[in-house]
């Protein structure tokens, strides 16, 4: 082999090396990420293969999970993603009833009116039975608790995207 050909690889090998090291200098990175981290390394600088395959070659290198027979790629990912922990001050609330956090919604909303589920006669139309009463369950003097998370906008249709 001729030295130029010799010379990416050489570059690869030391990208490499300098990407686990900071992976393993990661405090973030629990040890099932770290495995996935490295795989992926592995995958971008060590591995042969194609170039737009990576994650196939993450998931090939990491085999299967002995006992389900499932890729282990797939359970890693899913241990990494990211998980909904309500407040401390959500404690003391009952099953169901912590309040909701609306996410920001990918695509902005964009009206588009329904069309009648009859042919537009009026004798034909099914009429919708009426809605029941509404029904309260606080005192007229209740204030909810204030949510830390929609505060600080943490959580919520009002909350800051990401870029």
């Amino acid at each position: 082999m001729s030295a130029p050909t010799e010379l990416p690889r050489l570059d690869r090998a030391e990208t490499y090396a300098k990407t686990v090291h900071r992976i393993y200098g990661d405090r973030r990175a629990a040890p099932p990420a770290r495995e996935l981290l490295l795989a992926v390394a592995y995958a971008l600088f060590v591995a042969p293969g194609e170039p737009g395959r990576v994650l196939n070659t993450a998931a090939r290198a990491l085999g299967r999970n002995p006992s389900t027979g499932r890729p282990r790629f797939d359970a890693l990912v899913a241990d990494d993603a990211p998980r909904y922990e309500p407040p401390r001050a959500a404690a003391d609330w009952g099953p169901g009833q912590a309040p909701g956090c609306e996410a920001p919604r990918l695509r902005p909303y964009v009206y588009r009116p329904r069309r009648p589920a009859t042919s537009g006669d009026a004798a034909a139309a099914v009429p919708l039975r009426p809605l029941p009463e509404p029904v309260v369950h606080v005192g007229p003097g209740y204030v909810p608790p204030v949510d830390v998370r929609n505060e600080r906008q943490i959580c919520g249709a009002d909350s800051p995207r990401p870029t």
